[in-house]
């Protein structure tokens, strides 16, 4: 606000002068015209008009001969029209009263140069000259009355008559940084910050070099239009009309997930916000391109809780990864069991065996009874199984207290 009204001081100043300095000009005319009015000239005759119209003629001569000699460096020599547009800028801001004439024969206003929002972007030329150089990472959106006129810039401009400048814009990149509240689809409120860069849309194929943002002219059209959309939102420039899209395009994709699904991992290791971040960056672009803006980067950052929602949450990973400690000791107990009763019944086979091919081969010799033959065959497989360690290690206590009890026994009724 201070800056507006410090420039407005400086404008009706220089209107001023410049009135002033008009006064000047046309009162030193008069005053020659008057002088060489009454003059005589060698005979003593009275001059009267034409000695006025001499005078007149060489004062006019002169001040446009030092006219002529001064529009030139208004502008850069190397540009064809620094002359022409030279003087055409200097006649009407030193003479103001051209404009008036021109605007009775031509009947049509004088519109100003540039609306009160743009006009803190714009140099003092523009708002003097109606003309000025725009810088290479600017453009201005032009207007004539409420219309859109044209894009402009950068380099020299010079305005139409009717025409207002109403927006200046950077061409460069932008980056934003919005804060985001939203909540989870099971109902957890959820904040985190996305970060994003964006630019005005660049022509891909553009032949000048020298030309550092080569836009694209419609974009201005579409950026002049956010300026002016009325939301209710709020927001006074193009750039918070992005942040307002953004900030409602991320909590309508948050309010997809649950607070589960944001934190959790795929099959491939990325954490969902990474998908989630895929997923908007894909909707922005969409949505930017009506406007030609192009989306270059989308950052997420971390997802912020409440305290209470950490401390349930951590509350609930220390049970769970109890239970699942407790879990996976009661299934090692369980593999371990199925082990050792394996194991049981590999010995318990081995003897059976054992026992089956002693008898058979006592049989086979016909000298001992079967009976008999039996009673020792066992007694010879318990007393080998007692005595290999690899059988007694996978034997529980209650077995080998068994097969020590059966080797007694035989000793007592054998043979």
């Amino acid at each position: 606000m201070a800056r507006r009204r410090s420039r407005k001081r400086r404008q009706k100043k220089t209107t001023i002068k410049k009135g002033l300095g008009e006064a000047i000009f046309f009162g030193l005319a008069f005053i020659l015209a008057l002088v060489a009015f009454f003059l005589n000239d060698y005979y003593g005759i009275q001059f009267r008009f034409s000695g006025s119209y001499i005078w007149l003629a060489a004062y006019f001569f002169a001040f446009g001969g030092y006219l002529f000699y001064l529009v030139q460096f208004i502008l850069p020599l190397n540009w064809s029209q620094s002359w022409y547009q030279g003087l055409r800028l200097s006649l009407p801001y030193n003479f103001p009263i051209l404009n008036h004439i021109a605007s009775l024969f031509l009947s049509r206003t004088r519109a100003p140069a540039a609306t009160e929002d743009a006009q803190e972007s714009l140099s003092q030329g523009f708002l003097t000259h109606k003309a000025g150089v725009i810088p290479s990472h600017q453009a201005v959106a032009l207007i004539s009355g409420s219309q859109y006129s044209r894009s402009a810039g950068p380099g020299f401009v010079r305005l139409n008559p009717s025409e207002t400048v109403a927006q200046v814009v950077n061409l460069r990149r932008h980056m934003r940084r919005v804060n985001v509240k939203a909540m989870s689809s099971d109902g957890i409120p959820i904040e985190l910050a996305i970060t994003i860069i964006f630019q005005v849309k660049q022509e891909d194929l553009f032949e000048e070099p020298e030309v550092v943002y080569p836009y694209d002219t419609s974009a201005i059209f579409w950026v002049n239009y956010l300026e002016n959309f009325e939301t209710d939102q709020g927001g006074t420039t193009w750039s918070e009309r992005i942040e307002h899209e953004i900030e409602s395009l991320l909590v309508e994709e948050l309010s997809r997930y649950s607070l589960d699904q944001l934190f959790q991992q795929d099959q491939n290791s990325a954490p969902s916000l990474t998908r989630v971040r895929a997923r908007l960056q894909n909707k922005l672009t969409n949505a930017f391109l009506q406007y030609d803006i192009s989306l270059l980067q989308v950052f997420l950052s971390k997802v912020e809780l409440p305290d209470e929602i950490v401390e349930q949450r951590i509350s609930v990973w220390q049970a769970d990864r109890h239970k699942q400690v407790e879990q996976d000791a009661m299934k090692e107990v369980f593999i371990e069991e199925q082990r050792r009763d394996l194991a049981e019944t590999v010995v318990q086979v081995e003897i059976i065996q054992r026992i089956l091919d002693d008898i058979e081969a006592v049989r086979d010799s016909g000298g001992t009874d079967l009976a008999d033959a039996v009673l020792i065959s066992v007694a010879e497989a318990m007393k080998t199984a007692a005595a290999d360690e690899r059988v007694m290690s996978v034997l529980s206590e209650e077995t080998e207290v068994e097969l020590q009890q059966t080797i007694s026994t035989i000793k007592l009724i054998g043979p």
